[in-house]
């Protein structure tokens, strides 16, 4: 683990209070209440504090990549319309880290990221 700096934990808890959110929505929580930090630094701390587990990364499967405040074993939902990402209400099976491979292959984890319209957008759609 990396020596805590002051901009890394104002990432830090902007990633705690914000949840999923992508590396430009963090950057601009961030600026307005600290307009001295760069957008390099967010960037380069984001990837620090998801390379040390303290905070979860999302890699989309379109769109920017998200960062999570929860690090335990968990499931996403992402939107198909407007892109958020939200935690799934189920048990994480980790026994999928144990499925068979090819000789000498070795799982280390696995992630799943479900697709579909969220309750906001479905409700938006409908009043249409």
């Amino acid at each position: 683990m990396q020596r805590q700096t002051i901009q890394r934990q104002i990432v830090l808890t902007a990633v705690q209070t914000l949840c999923h959110a992508t590396a430009d929505e963090i950057y601009q929580y961030i600026v307005a209440s600290h307009p001295r930090v760069s957008k390099a630094t967010v960037y380069r701390n984001l990837g620090v504090l998801a390379d040390d587990g303290q905070i979860g990364h999302i890699k989309a499967t379109t769109g920017a990549d998200y960062y999570d405040c929860t690090t335990t074993p968990h499931y996403h939902l992402q939107c198909d319309r407007c892109g958020k990402v939200f935690d799934v209400p189920f048990l994480y099976l980790g026994e999928l880290n144990h499925i068979p491979t090819d000789p000498g292959f070795v799982i280390t984890g696995h992630t799943v990221l479900f697709r579909g319209i969220c309750a906001t957008c479905n409700t938006e759609k409908k009043g249409t």
